[in-house]
């Protein structure tokens, strides 16, 4: 199976290897070093102790900047009346069909609260990137984490960019680690969407054009156009820093300092209902991405 833009591939991420750090945390008897479980802490009244479990997945991974599934994470929490915090590195094996084994370090960090006045909520951390890359039919790629979804949440409900989840005294939490695979090589970014269709009333100043940079390079895109094609629909963006995976927008009439503060600034809407086709060019007006939709869509 070849890895085309925007074509999966299946992966196969192995747990098993909880590292030992090498830092001297003289208070925590680890017990687990070698496996997908490790556990720390004398055994409370019930008999488990503390440990953090990591499950492993098989399944299909973009190539595109999409975000995907990696694995899932169990943490078993029990009370302490102690704080300890402390960072551990999971060595995880990853394998796409047809190439060999890769293997890699993510690190995990747990943050540990005293429950003198009773429980509160101790917080595992992810590393935000895997430093190594991956190996994809000769192409390099780098692996970041998007956000960690508690499994009662759905994805929509947590931020992206988040790393982190809380994780409630005496009993198991177990998180969904969602991740993105970003080309390591080159800067790519692409249109990913046009929100014709906007909510306020004739002018549709809230609609917008969203692009994602999906490399693992910070791209500057001062001086790049974004434009709908027809006169006074085009924008000559200033300085912005586009980081690894995150998206901007380009609003008809409308200042979004979450996405990006960008604007066209214009009285009246910019995307046609019936079809059109959003242009995106680098500082020598070459066409870097299109978006088409309606009647311009390939084949309409």
């Amino acid at each position: 199976m070849r890895a085309g833009k925007g074509l999966p591939m299946p992966i196969a991420a192995i747990s098993g290897t909880w590292q030992d750090p090498s830092m001297n945390y003289r208070t925590i008897d680890f017990q687990g070093f070698g496996t997908d479980r490790i556990a720390w802490g004398a055994p409370d009244p019930s008999g488990p102790q503390s440990a953090l479990q990591f499950h492993g997945r098989r399944g299909d991974v973009p190539l595109d900047g999409s975000e995907f599934l990696l694995s899932t994470f169990t943490h078993e929490n029990r009370l302490s009346e102690h704080t300890m915090g402390f960072t551990l590195p999971l060595e995880m094996t990853i394998a796409f069909e047809g190439a060999s084994a890769q293997t890699f370090r993510w690190g995990f960090s747990r943050q540990d609260t005293p429950d003198l006045n009773g429980p509160v909520d101790d917080v595992v951390t992810v590393w935000d990137m895997i430093e190594d890359e991956v190996q994809v039919e000769g192409l390099p790629y780098r692996f970041f984490l998007s956000r960690c979804v508690p499994e009662h949440k759905d994805a929509s409900e947590v931020a992206p960019w988040t790393p982190h989840f809380p994780c409630p005294e005496g009993r198991d939490t177990t998180a969904r680690l969602m991740a993105v695979a970003l080309r390591a090589d080159r800067p790519e970014l692409r249109i990913t969407t046009v929100q014709y269709k906007g909510e306020v009333a004739r002018m549709q100043s809230d609609e917008y054009v969203e692009i994602l940079n999906s490399s693992a390079l910070a791209v500057n895109v001062e001086g790049w156009t974004v434009s709908a094609g027809d006169a006074g629909q085009e924008l000559t963006l200033p300085q912005y820093i586009v980081g690894p995976g995150r998206r901007f927008r380009v609003y008809t009439n409308e200042v979004r300092p979450e996405w990006g503060g960008l604007s066209f600034g214009s009285g009246r809407a910019i995307w046609n209902d019936k079809g059109d086709v959003a242009e995106l060019r680098d500082t020598g007006k070459i066409l870097v991405s299109d978006y088409r939709y309606g009647s311009e869509a390939t084949g309409a």
